[in-house]
């Protein structure tokens, strides 16, 4: 295919219709058509995956004895910086393409899909892995650099640290950028020695193979970002497979479980315990990392939502996270619980999202006729206040409660709430639906509210305008850092803040 670094992708490509990606190991291919262009993904197919899997685990071994972790961190980190400028005409060209086929806004892709690069390109990463071995030694709070970080549960002291030989990922149809940074949970964490996976120790070190299943839509970005990875870190690139295969294909998925050390899920709940149930089935044990359906949610103090201007700073904030990637996302805002005024709230958060949409952040055309549904079903009701032109919807509650939404758009839930303890105890009723967590309270009250939502089950406590913005260095992912679980299968969990105090995002 061409070459991403000069911009001929979303360009040369796009304009002749055909783009064509390849994989060093998946020969096979499937063609799909999106957007009036020819798409071509590499192919899984049962027949051949044996033969992929053993060539994968060789050439890994050499890689990864070849390469020390430093070298590979330096490469991950240029390929990170070429995403990072949405200012380039590469880049440019990509956010262009990606709004072309998967109908996402351009303000989405370039501040919240590739937004997710830039802290990844100016993270000390001396600093990486510190506060979560800090976080196992204690249950009080750990001060990162951009929040806190704090564990829940007592871990077991007879886990042992193993290291995996083959990371199988089932990615779901993720936003751009987070579906192609998985392949960083495989990379060598430190300088070590061992490996291979199924039962043979070692450190932390080695690498691991990977196999990666594309999802059926937004295919698109993860091929970009592992083609630029195969010119900035070549032998990284050749650990790797990734191609498309029908979910649920037991001839193909039973065999790549059955070989798996450890196997990461996004998808529906169902999916996930599926997955569960046939290692177990397979008599395999890998360790699974299950990433099911998750709703979010906020809470507004009386300081923020009674003050005209810090109001309007929250609901600025909140309506990007309600909006983001038409709110499809798993930290996408749908409970918002406000300690005051919230039906005064609500009305001004539907006039924001309507603008938001207007001026900003325009719905996904494949989203509208939903936005069309749900305004008939709600026209004349009083407890439903919609944007102008359908664009988003806001319900109004009298009492808190968890809502589940009946359809993935933009489309949230205002209710009343006492205080944070009261909000805690509502979240801990939808535990397994819990994540991101938007909060506005005043400073001192930040370390509690991450001990009460973290104990409720939420991981990711974020300031409002910054849901989907995941700080995988000192983030937990549903409550786990899955790079960490992989080597090293604890069971407790793990919540964050980013953020200290309000100016740091007020300022």
């Amino acid at each position: 295919m061409s070459d991403p670094a000069d911009g001929k992708v979303g360009v040369s490509d796009a304009m002749s219709g055909r783009i064509v990606f390849d994989d060093p190991y998946v020969k096979a291919s499937k063609t799909d058509s999106a957007a009036g262009l020819e798409l071509q993904f590499p192919l899984f197919e049962a027949a051949g995956l044996p033969d992929i899997l053993r060539a994968m685990r060789e050439r890994s071994r050499e890689v990864f004895a070849r390469l020390s972790p430093a070298e590979i961190q330096d490469a991950m980190a240029r390929l990170d910086a070429h995403f990072a400028d949405t200012s380039v005409p590469a880049i440019r060209a990509i956010v262009d393409l990606i709004n072309r086929i998967d109908g996402f806004s351009k303000y989405d892709i370039e501040r919240f899909g590739l937004g997710i690069f830039a802290p990844l390109v100016r993270y000390d990463r001396a600093l990486a892995g510190r506060f979560v071995k800090r976080a196992f030694e204690t249950r009080r709070p750990v001060e990162t650099v951009f929040g806190y970080l704090q564990r829940f549960g007592a871990n077991s002291p007879f886990v042992r640290r193993r290291e995996p030989g083959l990371l199988s990922h089932f990615a779901s149809g993720n936003v751009a950028g987070y579906s192609a940074i998985l392949t960083r949970i495989g990379l060598p964490l430190e300088d070590g020695e061992g490996g291979g996976g199924k039962g043979r120790g070692g450190k932390w070190g080695c690498g691991a193979a990977q196999v990666i299943k594309l999802p059926s839509t937004s295919a698109v970005f993860p091929m970009l970002y592992l083609s630029k990875m195969a010119e900035l870190a070549p032998l990284v690139r050749e650990t790797m497979a990734c191609g498309y295969w029908k979910g649920g294909d037991r001839a193909l998925e039973d065999v790549l479980l059955a070989e798996s050390d450890a196997v990461n899920v996004l998808g529906a709940e169902t999916t996930v315990r599926d997955i569960e149930a046939r290692t177990k089935r397979l008599g395999s044990n890998p360790i699974v990392l299950g990433h099911g359906h998750k709703v979010g949610a906020a809470y507004i103090s009386r300081d923020f939502a009674g003050s005209p201007s810090l109001c309007d700073r929250v609901v600025e904030g909140i309506v990007r996270d309600i909006s983001a990637f038409d709110g499809a996302a798993c930290y996408s805002t749908k409970n918002i619980y406000v300690q005051g005024d919230h039906l005064a709230f609500a009305e001004k958060l539907v006039g924001a999202l309507g603008r938001h949409a207007m001026v900003t952040s325009p719905v996904n055309p494949a989203m509208k006729p939903i936005g069309k549904n749900l305004a008939r079903a709600f026209e004349g009701s009083a407890n439903v206040l919609a944007a102008a032109d359908g664009s988003a919807f806001v319900r109004v509650a009298g009492k808190p409660a968890f809502w589940l939404p009946d359809e993935t758009y933009r489309y949230a839930q205002v209710m009343p709430v006492g205080d944070a303890m009261s909000a805690a105890k509502i979240l801990a009723t939808a535990r397994p639906f819990l994540q991101t967590v938007i909060v506005a309270a005043p400073d001192a009250e930040i370390p509690a509210i991450l001990d009460m939502f973290g104990e409720a089950g939420a991981s990711n406590i974020h300031y409002p305008g910054s849901a989907p913005l995941l700080n995988v260095y000192e983030e937990p992912h549903d409550g786990d850092f899955d790079f960490v679980k992989i080597r090293y299968p604890y069971r407790v969990r793990f919540a964050a803040t980013n953020f200290k105090k309000n100016e740091d995002w007020l300022g």
